[in-house]
């Protein structure tokens, strides 16, 4: 049986907004090298420059302004960081940032060479770092809801690869518990993500926590340990998905890459659906919102972006988006995954219902999904 006492008495980590957005604009620049290096267009390259400046001009309110220059333009925010003592190189580089970002928003043509994007990416993050180091955007970001899960894991040596399997606790001592998503990532990935989970509270490690059935049979070849993972579920597969090398992942069999598991890829895709809203993505534009959620489902949760599923998936993700209130376009809260029982019970209070995917927005502006 889970030891409870020991759950509640945990101390919860909440990452700093500055450490967010640094995570970020490194993984959106690691994928746009690997995209770079197949066939490619202009507007494959300004998706990545629209992002990233639409996450740091949202950083830059929230984790800099504390939400009171909401109504200010980029440009006046990033000129006002000056007096907090950030070098004017740094400056520079956020205005480019923010006049390839306007540009490409607006103007569906622009033209962005890759080398540039680079370049844009790689001084945005130098800018962001040095913000960390004045000690700028060092503030929590509140978590507003936690998830309690298992996680295990499992050396594959002969592929070079570490198998991550994330499940539902489950009483149920005479099978393996349900799984909601799993990863491939790079061997040396397990021992910095699960050392960074435990130090900051957030995960018990160990048989001890654990049905010894349900222990036992996840202690078959090649098994690493497992866990019980309480905080942020964002937060958890932001950080595994640091780890996940796509070149490496596509040399395994089709049945073994996550792109091919419908489940892992369903959860993501509403992750980085919910996503576009709170990183100010949204526009009135079907195709537009396509992209966005494909290119933050990309680069945050490990999508690869040919998967069949995710394309499959996205045009009624971004339709739920379109057809959100005024008011939600701006601000939603999720998502919020339920059972069946509960998920039927707040369909009573939702303006939105989706019957595939299995999504509802209530009034209250709330996303909720059933449990697949």
């Amino acid at each position: 049986i889970v030891c409870i006492h020991a759950l509640i008495e945990m101390r919860f980590y909440v990452q700093t907004f500055i450490d967010e957005i640094i995570d970020v604009v490194n993984q959106a620049y690691d994928l746009l090298l690997s995209n770079l290096a197949a066939d490619h267009t202009s507007y494959d390259i300004a998706k990545y420059i629209k992002d990233v400046g639409s996450r740091v001009e949202t950083f830059l309110k929230e984790g800099i302004y504390n939400n009171t220059r909401n109504r200010d333009t980029f440009e006046v925010i990033v000129n006002d960081i000056a007096p907090l003592g950030l070098s004017r190189s740094s400056i520079e580089s956020l205005h480019e940032l923010r006049k390839k970002y306007n540009k490409a928003k607006h103007d569906p043509s622009t033209f962005i060479r890759g080398l540039e994007a680079i370049k844009i990416i790689q001084d945005t993050n130098a800018a962001l770092i040095e913000m960390k180091t004045l000690g700028l955007g060092g503030t929590s970001r509140v978590q507003s809801y936690e998830r309690v899960l298992w996680i295990a894991g499992w050396d594959h040596i002969t592929s070079g690869e570490t198998e991550i399997s994330i499940m539902i606790p489950s009483a149920l001592d005479e099978r393996m518990p349900p799984s909601i998503d799993f990863f491939n990532i790079t061997c040396r990935g397990w021992e910095p993500l699960i050392t960074k989970f435990v130090t900051q509270g957030q995960l018990l490690m160990g048989k001890e926590y654990f049905p010894a059935k349900v222990y036992d049979f996840l202690n078959v070849e090649d098994f690493l340990d497992a866990g019980i993972f309480i905080g942020n579920y964002r937060n958890l597969i932001l950080e595994i998905s640091k780890y996940v090398d796509l070149k490496q992942e596509n040399k395994l069999l089709p049945n073994l890459q996550r792109k091919n598991d419908p489940i892992s890829i369903y959860y993501a895709m509403v992750y980085a659906t919910c996503d576009v809203i709170s990183e100010g993505m949204f526009i009135d534009n079907q195709g537009e919102l396509e992209d966005a959620i494909l290119i933050i489902a990309s680069y945050k949760y490990a999508v690869e972006i040919t998967s069949e599923f995710a394309r499959k998936l996205v045009p009624s993700m971004a339709n739920i988006l379109m057809r959100l209130k005024d008011e939600h376009r701006n601000k939603i809260e999720g998502p919020f995954f339920l059972t069946e029982e509960n998920f039927n019970i707040f369909k009573k209070i939702s303006y939105f219902k989706s019957e595939q995917p299995p999504i509802i927005v209530t009034k209250d502006g709330k996303l909720y999904s059933l449990l697949v």
